[in-house]
């Protein structure tokens, strides 16, 4: 990731060509930290998003929608009441900082025209937006407020002069000539002997504004310069070669030739972006396009990737303390099942006080007979209460009999349902590890609230957003064959229950969470490589996935059922038949064609 001045004059050199001369219609802030500016222009409506996030503060056009409050913040109050209306008159970037400032005439409640400026100062946790009056630098608001008690250099308060973050020391890299370049680095080069040597990348970035340690990294590269080489080792050769990568990039920089690049992994998510072409990522793919499109795109997966952690640690958490929560019931109820079991030892000191009762006295605290249950007519013990008479001490104990024999069958209820639970939770686990994409995220988290594990916050909006419509994998085999793979349990409901017809071949990994598998069969006959092939499946998707010799049952979908009242995903099947197998790492390694909708 290189959100570095060079990025953020190339977003410039664009935007001056999209929304300068624009007219702002709509204020937004989705975000704590974001702003999305709505700008009318001829060729229609341009979404500018501006963020001071600490990890990704940035400005770019943005072609995707962000949720907004209800209320909107107090800051977002100040910009519509300043900027609503206003034209942007001017774009610009200070000394090739990572700030950029967007000039803008609107007219205030007096009806005069004024300029005020909206400064976005991108520089890691210390980013903000700052709404200024251009005739006094008078700060308006700030989407961040500090005073002299958090920073001794400035402060950011409505009312307070306006302090540009202090400079570093640096070298405006687009203004220093050949001779002042070789001269600095050559002077840093005789100092080398003296401290540790430094690598030729490091020092483009401690010396020269604005630069990322990528775009460094990426100068010195080109240079064609050994991947090893330090200060110490430079001579004029290296000099000129560095300089060379230096000045070409710097110049293309000026002239705006920019190459707006995206690499992608192999999984074709977004790993880094620059606004030029990139050769430190080797044989990874690249997109080019233009610099907000690119921009846009790269912190859009990095928003939903962070979206997709934040849900999953929530579900995981939720789903986690309820595993906790009922594992610790199910060991109450098999202790209250354990003390049970003296229940028959109740029942026979009751019996026999009252064969013996001509034998009892009053206030006694104990008695000695024959247990005529034993076959060597042992003697037994029993303890008596002394202020109940000898037949109040029998029915005492009959008492205790029937009471622990009530509780011993109200404990085994309850531990069976207790035992659903938890199978039914780790089936949700098991759901939550295996979810790939946000929406797959957002359909367990309805089926969780909706068996009441979580409570939906009120929007208060009377409609209620629809869930996200299942969608369970779909592969193919080389001999043609269809194999669905359910990706929750409100999917698996849906898979068994309405997609496959009675003829088809159902799957599951046995005494394990995992997904239902579907294999479409006209008369419940498949090749047995397809059923190996949809077994792996069944396995790769389970809690088991990491385990080998794997059991999966397998039967006629018409011997699968649903019992009334049990939870998503639960049923009961008969007639299977099991077959063994050892799931591979990678889903690849199935011999199996995903099918994408």
């Amino acid at each position: 990731m290189a959100y570095d001045s060079l990025v953020l004059s190339a977003l410039i050199n664009e935007l001056n060509q999209t929304i300068l001369g624009a007219r702002i219609e709509k204020i937004y802030q989705p975000g704590k930290t974001d702003i999305v500016i709505i700008f009318h222009t001829p060729a229609g409506k341009q979404r500018l998003f501006m963020s001071a996030d600490p990890g990704m503060a940035r400005v770019h056009l943005t072609r995707f929608n962000r949720e907004n409050p209800l209320t909107p913040p107090m800051f977002c109050m100040v910009l519509r009441k300043h900027l609503e209306g206003g034209k942007l008159t001017r774009i610009s970037q200070p000394d090739f900082e990572r700030i950029i400032r967007l000039h803008i005439e609107s007219y205030d409640e007096l009806g005069r025209l004024s300029e005020k400026i909206l400064v976005c100062e991108i520089m890691g946790k210390h980013s903000n937006i700052i709404l200024l009056n251009s005739e006094d630098n008078v700060i308006l608001d700030g989407i961040i407020r500090f005073s002299h008690a958090v920073n001794r250099y400035r402060e950011v308060l409505p009312g307070r002069s306006y302090v540009a973050p202090p400079g570093q020391g640096k070298i405006n890299p687009l203004h220093i000539s050949e001779y002042d370049f070789k001269s600095i680095l050559w002077k840093k080069v005789l100092t080398c002997a003296e401290s540790a040597p430094a690598s030729p990348d490091k020092w483009l970035l401690q010396t020269f504004t604005g630069l990322s340690p990528q775009t460094c990294r990426e100068m010195f590269l080109l240079s064609g310069l050994a991947e090893d080489i330090t200060l110490d080792n430079f001579g004029e050769h290296e000099l000129q070669k560095l300089w060379e990568s230096f000045s070409s990039m710097m110049e293309k920089t000026k002239k705006a030739a920019f190459c707006p690049t995206l690499v992608l992994d192999n999984n074709k998510q977004p790993v880094a972006f620059s606004a030029h072409d990139l050769v430190q990522f080797g044989p990874l793919p690249k997109l080019h396009g233009s610099m907000n499109e690119i921009t846009d795109r790269f912190y859009q997966a990095r928003h939903e990737q962070n979206l997709f952690r934040q849900l999953r640690d929530r579900l995981n958490k939720t789903v986690s303390n309820e595993i906790s929560r009922n594992r610790k019931k199910l060991t109450f109820q098999e202790e209250t099942i354990a003390l049970a079991k003296a229940a028959e030892e109740y029942r026979k000191a009751g019996e026999l006080l009252m064969a013996n009762l001509h034998l009892l006295k009053p206030y006694m605290e104990s008695v000695t007979l024959p247990d005529f249950y034993d076959p060597g007519q042992k003697e037994i013990t029993i303890a008596l209460d002394p202020s109940l008479t000898p037949s109040e001490n029998a029915q005492a104990y009959f008492k205790k009999y029937n009471k622990a024999k009530a509780g011993k069958k109200a404990a085994r209820e309850l531990q069976r349902e207790i035992e659903q639970e938890l199978a039914y939770l780790e089936s949700v686990s098991a759901n939550i590890d295996q979810a790939a994409s946000l929406e797959d995220l957002a359909e367990i988290k309805t089926e969780l609230a909706e068996q009441g594990y979580i409570r939906e916050k009120s929007t208060g909006k009377n409609k209620k957003t629809p869930a996200p419509e299942s969608r369970p994998w779909q592969f193919s085999t080389e001999e043609g064959a269809i194999i669905w793979v359910g990706k929750n349990n409100k999917q698996n409901d849906w898979l068994t229950c309405k997609k496959a017809k009675a003829s088809d071949i159902w799957l599951h990994v046995k005494d394990s969470p995992g997904s239902h598998v579907i294999v479409r069969s006209e008369n419940g006959d498949i090749p047995e490589k397809v059923l190996i092939q949809a077994a792996l499946l069944a396995a790769y998707f389970s809690k088991a996935r990491n385990s080998a010799k794997v059991p999966v049952d397998y039967t006629l979908r018409k011997y699968v059922h649903k019992p009334n009242g049990a939870k998503p995903g639960m049923v009961i099947y008969e007639n299977q038949r099991t077959v063994y197998v050892t799931p591979p790492r990678e889903l690849s390694e199935i011999p199996v064609r995903q099918i994408i909708e």
